[in-house]
């Protein structure tokens, strides 16, 4: 692997010297929040690193005005009532994603409208953080159209078989398992290049865990239990897990954001105040999920690459709970082989699971170094320095 981008073989546009600044697109998908944080992430960055620049980011749904909010929706449904169904259908798309066949008829989705796309913003550099626009523009290189240089950003720390597109320009990996996939799916190894999963410019720099808990009005003495389903509302078992964490970690503090889940939240409100509690706080949707992971002593969360990623970064005492068949799964495998995080499926296990960290200081701090270890909170600097190499060497700009 190398840090450095190298030349595509593959024919591109003679792309002329535009005038600053220049356009990139991101293109991401709103199956789940991560891909989309993912693309916003890289524009934060760009703006960081080359001011001036005209950064696009495009939910590849919003190319499907009728069918998109339809397939996001039912993909939330899927994962969160029917997750064997979906890990069923998950493993069955990898076995299908090798073959040309498959990969021709992918890249028939939404093939028209994002090309209008692209040649409406005739950005300088195509960035990827969804394997679905990847096939789009990989299918359009093996038929020799002329696209700008495209990079792809993994946001799985395992990847499912869509993602290995051969013939992009650069690709950018969580690890070197994620890697060593991609080469032997027949990407050059000398394109790919190992960045970690852009996470958003809040958790490049977290606050300080006292700053946290003042900003959250949260006890200093208290230990605080965080639990974090999707943004999305996508995490099935949340409010049984929550009662069951409550009577079986009395002497601490949950923490419960339940993402745009009205329901959730209406069902945890009406518990905490039959109970009579003070120590659930129900928040809906919130922005300031890096001070919350700050001020936590163990987060409960799902696991979608984002979600890790930004707990990693922030180094947290991590409970996955009940991960999806399929991509969730391997995140999970993945950090629990490295001791950065414990995996539960079952409510029962999930409060033992938070009890012993609660009461174990020491094995909590372990869990939260080996987190912090793994974590890469400037993910999202690295691909955009990337971003910006490719730039002049297809269109003239200056460095």
């Amino acid at each position: 692997m190398t840090e450095e981008p190298k030349r595509s073989p593959h024919p591109v546009r003679d792309w002329p010297r535009p005038a600053e600044p220049v356009d990139v697109l991101l293109v991401g998908a709103g199956f789940g929040g991560g891909h989309n944080q993912s693309a916003w992430a890289v524009r934060e960055a760009l703006d960081r690193v080359w001011p001036g620049v005209r950064a696009h980011v495009l939910d590849y749904l919003d190319l499907f005005p009728a069918l998109g909010p339809v397939t996001a929706k039912g993909y939330v449904a899927m994962t969160k009532y029917w997750p064997r169904a979906y890990g069923f259908f998950h493993d069955l798309t990898g076995q299908f994603a090798p073959h040309p066949a498959w990969r021709g008829a992918v890249g028939q989705v939404g093939e028209r409208d994002f090309w209008a796309v692209l040649q409406r913003f005739d950005p300088a550099v195509l960035v990827l953080t969804h394997p679905l626009p990847a096939t789009v523009a990989a299918g359009w290189r093996r038929a020799g159209l002329n696209v700008p240089p495209t990079i792809l950003v993994v946001t799985d720390y395992s990847v499912h078989p869509q993602w290995a597109q051969p013939g992009l320009d650069h690709y950018c990996v969580p690890n070197r398992e994620v890697a060593d996939t991609l080469v032997r799916a027949g990407v050059d190894p000398g394109r790919i290049e190992l960045t970690g999963i852009p996470v958003r410019q809040a958790f490049w720099d977290p606050p300080a865990r006292d700053a946290a808990r003042t900003r959250w009005n949260l006890p200093p003495s208290d230990s605080v239990v965080l639990f974090l389903g999707s943004a999305l509302g996508g995490l099935g078992g949340v409010s049984a897990a929550c009662r069951r964490l409550v009577v079986g970690v009395p002497d601490a503090r949950l923490v419960v954001v339940t993402g745009r889940d009205r329901r959730l939240k209406a069902r945890l409100d009406h518990f905490a105040a039959r109970v009579g509690t003070d120590r659930l706080r129900v928040l809906g949707y919130v922005t300031d999920v890096a001070g919350l992971l700050a001020a936590a002593d163990v987060l409960v969360t799902k696991a979608g690459g984002l979600t890790l990623s930004e707990a990693l970064a922030v180094g947290v005492a991590t409970v996955i709970y009940r991960p999806i068949p399929g991509h969730e799964q391997d995140n999970a495998a993945w950090l629990a082989r490295r001791d950065a995080a414990l995996v539960t499926d079952r409510a029962e296990e999930l409060a033992a699971a938070v009890r012993s960290l609660v009461h174990d200081p020491t094995r909590r701090a372990a869990l939260a170094a080996a987190a912090r270890a793994l974590g890469r909170p400037r993910a999202a600097l690295a691909v955009a320095e990337t971003v910006r190499a490719y730039a002049p060497r297809r269109t003239g700009v200056s460095g």
